[in-house]
């Protein structure tokens, strides 16, 4: 059975919450939102620079997702044109991979359906101001308000996964703000690198 995980270390109070996460710290106050192998997650309250109170949990990443995820790629490469938000040199060390910068291309998820309400995204996104997070191997990360959910996942075999919170941030408000119903969409996501060994990041309507 997957082990529950959840957030380890605030590092620093003073810049955007650095956070290591996928490590134990223990119960937490359980919000009625499970994990993909239908325990209940263990959910925290985090309050971001900007003031925004924001839920966050983390859980074990399940083959059945990582296979979805991998069959949505392949989907969209076929049907959708991809849309580049940013691409740098990576860093893949003994410790981990710094995917700070990673070419990051936006995938739609087709139909209609009720995204989350961009504002909520970008207020959400706003409270990401500087410094970097590291997800550990295996894991995926939840953060959400209001209506908006964005997940990160480790998809790779590297152990943690760096990533820099501008960087989710502006993830985050382009694909709230062009994956919406006028486009067809209902959230979508951007696999790093386009492809599915390093991680991905998505953004939907919570609690999808």
């Amino acid at each position: 059975m997957f082990a529950l995980r959840a957030l380890l270390l605030i590092v620093s109070a003073a810049a955007c919450t650095a956070l290591v996460i996928g490590q134990d710290v223990g119960v937490l106050e359980a919000r009625g939102i499970k994990c993909a192998e239908g325990a209940p997650a263990n959910v925290s309250t985090i309050t971001l620079d900007n003031g925004a109170v924001v839920d966050t949990w983390a859980c074990k990443t399940s083959a059945a997702e990582i296979k979805a995820a991998k069959e949505e790629e392949a989907f969209a490469l076929e049907k959708l044109d991809a849309r580049g938000v940013s691409i740098s040199e990576t860093t893949l060390t003994k410790r981990g991979y710094n995917a700070c910068g990673i070419y990051c291309p936006t995938y739609c998820y087709g139909g209609a359906g009720g995204g989350p309400d961009p504002n909520h995204c970008t207020q959400l996104a706003q409270g990401w101001t500087s410094g970097t997070f590291v997800v550990n191997q295996g894991v995926t990360v939840y953060y959400s308000l209001a209506s908006c959910q964005v997940l990160v996942r480790n998809l790779g075999n590297f152990g943690g996964l760096t990533y820099c919170w501008n960087d989710l941030r502006g993830v985050t408000n382009y694909i709230a703000w062009n994956c919406q119903a006028t486009q067809n969409a209902h959230g979508g996501y951007c696999p790093m690198n386009n492809e599915w060994s390093i991680g991905s990041i998505g953004v939907s309507a919570c609690c999808d």
